[in-house]
């Protein structure tokens, strides 16, 4: 029911989104909301990149809600994820994917170069604020806690402009809360590579991670929620296929070891 339910907010959300371009919604709401229900077209971007796999797997016509964000959301990081996803998916093609990273190096190049026109945006605003909280990171190994005047003051010694916020959902876990969660991270990433397969669940939780890698989209709710719904079908869905498997009689105990691997890893 993941799918259905995502579609139905997505479509809601792209007609809100048309009655603001209309002036429709503005009559009883003033506020100007470029992303329609969501908070910026950032979030909506980030929302159909991480339901792009769950849709498409449901129905192929179901992306177009989707598709249609992420081109309204013109933001870069939503497409990296989404290439990312793709690259999960044919990940056992190393020289494909070789190629499409150098690719990618090349475009991320060209879209930060000066002249560029491109519509992903710049992204040298973020590029100085993750080192400007890698500073601060490095210089605090117990983190800063929530504290909102510690990050004014560690974005003071940016000696320039930097975001809000750190602008990333991974850089931001460890400056809040130290050094310990350097580890724990690790430990979940590499636990994630070796469970995760090609199922649309699995590459839905492989672009929301990337995701969090490059902005703050997890730390929204909207994609927060999302994700969490996903990694519980996911946590179901290999729950439910070991439950079944451990329930079979011994002499049907069938399938190879990579099914009775996945069937004891759902079960964790």
């Amino acid at each position: 029911y993941l799918a259905p339910a995502v579609f139905s907010i997505l479509v809601l959300n792209l007609g809100i989104y048309l009655l603001f371009k209309l002036g429709i919604w503005k009559w009883w709401y003033s506020a100007d909301s470029p992303g329609g229900a969501f908070s910026s077209t950032t979030v909506w971007a980030g929302v159909c990149a991480v339901s792009m796999p769950l849709l498409w797997a449901w129905k192929r016509w179901a992306v177009i809600p989707a598709v249609i964000g992420l081109v309204v959301g013109q933001a870069f990081f939503p497409y990296l994820a989404l290439f990312a996803g793709v690259l999960w998916v044919f990940r056992k093609h190393r020289w494909l994917v070789a190629v499409a990273l150098i690719g990618l190096i090349v475009l991320v190049l060209r879209v930060n170069a000066p002249d560029s026109n491109l519509a992903f945006g710049n992204l040298h605003l973020r590029l100085i604020t993750w080192k400007t909280v890698i500073r601060g990171i490095l210089a605090h190994p117990f983190g800063i806690g929530f504290d909102p005047p510690a990050y004014v003051q560690l974005a003071k010694t940016a000696g320039q402009e930097i975001l809000p916020h750190p602008g990333s959902d991974v850089l931001s876990v460890i400056l809040r809360f130290g050094w310990g969660m350097i580890p724990l991270l690790g430990w979940i990433a590499w636990r994630g590579v070796q469970r995760l397969g090609n199922d649309a669940l699995s590459v839905s939780l492989v672009i929301a991670s990337v995701l969090a890698c490059f902005q703050t989209s997890v730390s929204v709710h909207y994609i927060g929620i999302l994700m969490w719904a996903v990694w519980l079908s996911w946590k179901i869905k290999f729950l439910d296929g070991a439950i079944q498997y451990i329930g079979q009689p011994e002499g049907d105990q069938d399938g190879s070891q990579e099914t009775r691997e996945l069937a004891v890893a759902g079960s964790y």
